[in-house]
Formats: structure tokens, C-alpha cells, sequence
């Protein structure tokens, strides 16, 4: 839990006050800062970022339109955790979109998004080698977010985009898990590999395996009862 005063909104921010106390609420619970049901207390919160009840009762409802928070009966809310049956619907969404969409990158991409690819790989490296598990998360979100764009296409783009939050909550919940980091960078090297070599049936059978790689790791790690 970060330290009181810790995430304490700046008077020179010029975003509305709700979209940045939104903002860092949900920045806090996709990075792991609350464990699974831990109640989200509107008083505490508030003198955390140095504001008024109003803002944060307002972001919670936000949140809890995100999929991020539940609503408690009588009052309140608190994190939502990781079920079983929401990561396989999550990932199961996922292997299908996100395959399709690296294949349509892989037919229409050229040398400048590869070298981009390329770049993150080796920044990714780095960051691993540094054990900064937060900036590795970071590009790893970067290196899907290329092939993404690169499918080009809008409908597509869009339903990978409303499944933003879900898919980076478990990005995080995933590149926590011990040596998972080292296998996803391994899976990246072998995609962008594919890519150069213009194959796209093996691309979208690396991606679909990468993420459904991901959602048994997840359920292993809840039967383990390791996922707070």
C-alpha cells in the first residue's frame, strides 16, 4: 500500500480533479498497490490525494463500470479479484482477436515498426536485467500496443481497446509470476522473428499461445492461492 500523501494530487495538474483522482485509482489497483477485496475506504483515499469524498465516490462508480471494483451491499466498495471463470472468458476473447490482429500486422507491416519491435525487445531486456519489473510491464504493453495499431483495422482496434483495462490488470497480475517475464520476452523474440519472415499462420499460432500460456499460469496461480 503506497504511503499516505504518497499519490497526492498537484495543484498544477490541468485535468479535471475527477479524471485524475480516476486516473490514479485505477493506475493503483492494475499495478497490484491493493490486494484482491481489500475494501476501498472514500475517507482514507481522500486524505491520501488530498481531496474531497465527491471525487473519489465518483471515480469508485467509474471503476466499477470498468470491471475494476465491486459495490458492497449497504455501502462501499472493494477490488475485484481474479476469478476463474472471468480469465478464461477474458483470454479466450483474446487468443481469437489479438491472433487475428497480429496476423493482419504481419501481412501489411514493414522495416520501421520491426525496428520498433526490435527496440523494445532490447529495452525490455534491460529493464529485466535491472529486475524493474514496472517498466518491463510498461513495454511489454508497448510491444502489443505496435501490433495492434499495425492491423490496421479500426473495428478491430476497437474491440482489443474495450478490453484495455481487463487485459492490462492481467498483463500485471501475469509478468508477476516468477519467470514468466523471461518466457513472455522468449515469445516476443519468436513473434517478431515470424514476422520478418512474413509467416503469417505461425505468428497467429504464437500469439494464441502466448496468451492462453498466460490464463493457465493464472489459474495455476489461483489454485495456489499466490494471487492476493
Amino acid at each position: 500500500m503506497a504511503r499516505k500523501g504518497l499519490w497526492k494530487i498537484k495543484a498544477q495538474e490541468r485535468k479535471p480533479l475527477r479524471d485524475m483522482v480516476y486516473e490514479r485509482l485505477k493506475k493503483r489497483i492494475q499495478r497490484g498497490e491493493f490486494h484482491a477485496n481489500e475494501r476501498l475506504i472514500e475517507q482514507k483515499l481522500a486524505l491520501d490525494l488530498g481531496v474531497s469524498r465527491t471525487p473519489i465516490r465518483e471515480a469508485i462508480s467509474r471503476l466499477e463500470y470498468d470491471g475494476l471494483v465491486d459495490k458492497i451491499p449497504h455501502g462501499g466498495a472493494k477490488v475485484k479479484g481474479a476469478t476463474k471463470e472471468e480469465i478464461k472468458e477474458i483470454f479466450g476473447i483474446r487468443a481469437v482477436i489479438e491472433s487475428y490482429a497480429a496476423a493482419l500486422a504481419t501481412e501489411r507491416i514493414d522495416e520501421e515498426v520491426l525496428r520498433r519491435l526490435h527496440t523494445i525487445i532490447n529495452k525490455s531486456e534491460k529493464a529485466l536485467r535491472q529486475n524493474n519489473i514496472n517498466r518491463f510491464i510498461q513495454l511489454n504493453s508497448d510491444f502489443h500496443e505496435i501490433i495492434y495499431r499495425e492491423c490496421r483495422s479500426e473495428k478491430l482496434y476497437h474491440m482489443i481497446y474495450d478490453l484495455r483495462d481487463y487485459i492490462f490488470k492481467y498483463r500485471v497480475l501475469i509478468l508477476r509470476i516468477k519467470e514468466m517475464p523471461k518466457i513472455s520476452l522468449h515469445d516476443h523474440k519468436l513473434m517478431v522473428q515470424a514476422m520478418e519472415e512474413k509467416d503469417v499462420q505461425k505468428v497467429e499460432q504464437l500469439v494464441k499461445e502466448h496468451i492462453l500460456r498466460g490464463k493457465e499460469n493464472l489459474l495455476r496461480a489461483i489454485e495456489k492461492g499466490e494471487l492476493q
